[in-house]
């Protein structure tokens, strides 16, 4: 099991071929081998925004404007390269979302309709009993 990947674990970095940073949040325990996790990003609301769940300022100190989980762009992450992010330069690890948040983000993969099926039905079995989690 990680030390530094978790559930709750937030990470900034690039979406892939992009230069601009987002907020992942890890939603899942490191499953396998090797390990991997399901991450989601953070995003600016805009038109068009999937609106399963909307952050406001306050729900995690990264978020300063109207913000989305962005559940379409879903993907496992393979936790070894992860655990590496505070070694490279402009990858850091930020504060971990609250219980309350993740709680919230999770539900909202399980009901948004733009979650990839192959993620949903992962975390379909995954995230029952989350109070125990």
């Amino acid at each position: 099991m990680s030390e530094l990947i978790y559930p709750g674990t937030c990470i900034l970095l690039p979406k892939p071929r992009q230069d601009i940073k987002h907020l992942w949040v890890v939603l899942t325990k490191p499953e396998g081998e090797p390990a991997q996790v399901v991450i989601v990003n953070l995003t600016t609301r805009r038109q068009g925004s999937d609106t399963t769940v909307v952050l406001k300022p306050g729900d995690h100190r990264f978020i300063r404007q109207e913000t989305v989980v962005n559940f379409s762009d879903a993907r496992f992450a393979p936790v070894g390269p992860l655990e590496k992010i505070s070694e490279l330069v402009g990858y850091e690890f930020d504060d971990d979302c609250s219980d309350e948040l993740l709680q919230r983000i999770r539900e909202g993969l399980l009901h948004s309709p733009f979650t990839p099926k192959n993620i949903l039905a992962y975390c379909k079995s995954r995230f029952t009993g989350l109070a125990s989690d």
